[in-house]
């Protein structure tokens, strides 16, 4: 094993050991007002426990951190306000010193009145040691900018999950299986839901602790609102409603599935389960099959090309609004797998305090690779609302085999990556709606077949925008009609048509000497974080003070392993939070905007932007 490969093993551990919390939770069954809100554990400063969906979970930090209100993350026990008075003394007199405030709107502002130093950083990623909490002890910070190839460095499957070198620190069950995989569920039923309070209407229907409705058939439904009419339906989560047949209903109670469930309260077997909070409706992708599809000849017609199912590639605003009176959204990416060593700068860059002008927090989305990547990493972050979306499951090398792969060889990469979210992950099926393929090398008509006959909504892949700075951005548009080539730089690029396919378009970012590239960690290297706040607010101002097409600040993590590149990201999303007319989205928000644009005067109340996010309000078809 290489010296590099095994600094960054010992990094990852380390970051995993010591800074992020254990996912391991528990439902108490007890109700709660205030969703989404943590508090300290009465007697164990160790234990914390969150509202989700109006009900109480406990969660553990790992050994040794207790859990700090603050931040909303386990921290150091001289940091944290959970354990004490004298340490929720010492919290609450550093949330008063913070240089930034939370914003509410009276406290927003425009662009053109932020001042340069705008959006210094809240002290509450340091210690009170000078340390940020989220680096680990015993390494030298300048060591940092020496595994910056972290992420090139193969996998060596031979070193197992990080997460299970740290013995004792999570819990699995007595099976060996990890804590929220439910064993294998009972067939024997011939209609089940799973989650809520459940209702059956005909047919041999039973409900499992859900807000689940069968009525009839051999109707499957699991957590969320599904509607299945009739027949050996299976509607896949939520209230899912089965129609026709006798059934039989036991609302509230039920077993199977590796836990039982009376009242609402969920009790484990052999280990607790992840508290799905975002549930999605029934959001099955109903397409044509390709073969079935009619031919659109020519050039895209905005006039037969209409919103919310097509969009025609360009510049002009969706539904002709001008651009003052539309938001500004910015989407946050990250390429590549979920490891120790990117867990704390997503941590950090998402903390509980960062806020939209809607007063729900801001939201980004990891592109997940599967060589390299830690899963028990993966469903935390989705449950602090990230969207989760597939980056293929090998991340081949060289570049040049994703533009020649198979159509079978593209959907075991990308369908295949989505399952091992699921399986491995617990991340809903439902709920992977995107992909990008690596290298932005697109891969024609198989690639995009692939994606399309596997029901993802949207890609995020092709580059455009002109090489030196001056033109508008484009917006996302559909595939509906064949894309000309430059909104399709990077080829081979797809000849056949893909009705309500999205494309979110990857655009040129220009560096501060003028240089563009496809992604901001590809323009030229900053020299310090001055620098690269510049960077930031050139870019920004290409978009807010010209049509306020979606931005898409889109960087690998391994970036900010110079760690003037990270001060300076989370630096510029506090100058957002400024702006009452600036939105941190995650892409499949930027879609639902796009099927539905809404003013600012509207936008508080638009539904997809909501405080428990477009997964559990539900898709728009």
């Amino acid at each position: 094993m290489s010296t590099s490969y095994s600094f960054s093993a010992l990094c990852m551990t380390v970051l995993l050991k010591l800074h992020s919390a254990s996912v391991a939770s528990e439902n108490l069954g007890i109700g709660c007002k205030d969703n989404g809100a943590f508090y300290c554990h009465e007697t164990d400063p160790g234990f914390f426990t969150r509202c989700i969906e109006h009900e109480l979970y406990l969660f553990q930090c790992p050994e040794g951190l207790h859990f700090n209100t603050v931040s909303q993350t386990c921290d150091w026990p001289k940091n944290a306000d959970c354990g004490g008075a004298a340490a929720r003394d010492n919290a609450r007199n550093k949330r008063k010193r913070s240089k930034v405030p939370v914003m509410h709107d009276a406290g927003r502002r425009s662009w053109n009145n932020m001042k340069a130093n705008d959006g210094a950083s809240s002290d509450i990623s340091a210690s009170a040691g000078g340390k940020p909490w989220w680096r680990p002890e015993g390494v030298d910070p300048s060591n940092w900018d020496d595994v910056n190839n972290l992420v090139e460095v193969p996998y060596d499957g031979s070193v197992g999950s990080i997460s299970a070198s740290v013995s004792g620190k999570k819990k699995a069950s007595s099976s060996g299986k990890s804590f929220w995989k439910k064993k294998q569920a009972s067939s024997s039923a011939a209609g089940k839901s799973e989650s809520g309070k459940g209702k059956s209407e005909g047919g041999e229907g039973k409900s499992e602790s859900g807000k689940g409705e069968s009525e009839g058939g051999e109707g499957k439904s699991e957590s969320g609102k599904g509607k299945s009419e009739g027949g050996e339906g299976k509607s896949e989560s939520g209230k899912g409603k089965s129609e026709g047949g006798e059934g039989k209903s036991e609302s509230g109670k039920g077993k199977g599935g590796g836990w039982e469930a009376k009242g609402g309260e969920e009790k484990g077997s052999g280990g607790h389960h992840h508290p799905h909070k975002t549930a999605i409706s029934d959001d099955t992708v109903h397409r044509k099959d390709l073969d079935s599809v009619d031919w659109l000849e020519g050039p895209c017609k905005p006039s037969e090309c209409q919103l919310p199912k097509c969009r025609c590639p360009g510049t002009d605003i969706p539904a002709g609004l001008s651009a003052k009176s539309i938001p500004q959204m910015v989407m946050l990416t990250f390429d590549d797998e979920v490891s120790a060593a990117y867990y704390g700068y997503f941590q950090r860059l998402f903390r509980p305090g960062r806020y939209n002008p809607n007063g729900c927090p801001v939201r980004g989305c990891l592109f997940v690779s599967g060589s390299g990547t830690d899963y028990d990493l993966v469903y935390p972050m989705y449950a602090m609302g990230m969207e989760i979306a597939s980056h293929t499951l090998s991340h081949k090398f060289p570049h040049t085999w994703w533009a020649t792969a198979s159509y079978q060889e593209y959907v075991d990469e990308v369908e295949g990556m989505r399952k091992k979210l699921v399986s491995d992950a617990g991340v809903p099926y439902e709920a992977i709606k995107g992909f990008r393929v690596p290298f932005l090398q697109v891969g024609a008509d198989n690639m995009y077949k692939s994606l399309y006959d596997n029901k993802f909504v949207y890609d995020t892949s092709m580059f455009t925008g002109s090489v030196w700075e001056g033109s508008d951005p484009v917006w996302p548009f559909t595939l509906d009609y064949s894309v000309p080539d430059e909104f399709c730089q990077h080829k081979p690029c797809p000849k056949k048509q893909y009705p309500g396919f999205w494309e979110i378009p990857v655009q040129r970012w220009y560096g501060v000497d003028g240089i563009s590239c496809a992604m901001p960690d590809g323009c030229t290297a900053s020299a310090d974080a001055e620098e690269d706040m510049e960077f930031f607010r050139s870019n920004f101002k290409r978009y807010y003070e010209s049509n306020r097409a979606p931005l898409g600040i889109f960087v690998h993590a391994r970036w900010f392993h110079t760690e003037h590149h990270l001060d300076a990201l989370d630096r510029f999303i506090d100058e957002l939070m400024y702006l009452e007319d600036v939105y941190i989205v995650t892409p499949i928000q930027v879609i639902e905007w796009m099927k539905n644009p809404t003013s600012l005067d509207k936008i508080k109340s638009f539904k997809p932007w909501g405080c428990e996010g477009v997964a559990s309000k539900g898709l728009s078809k």
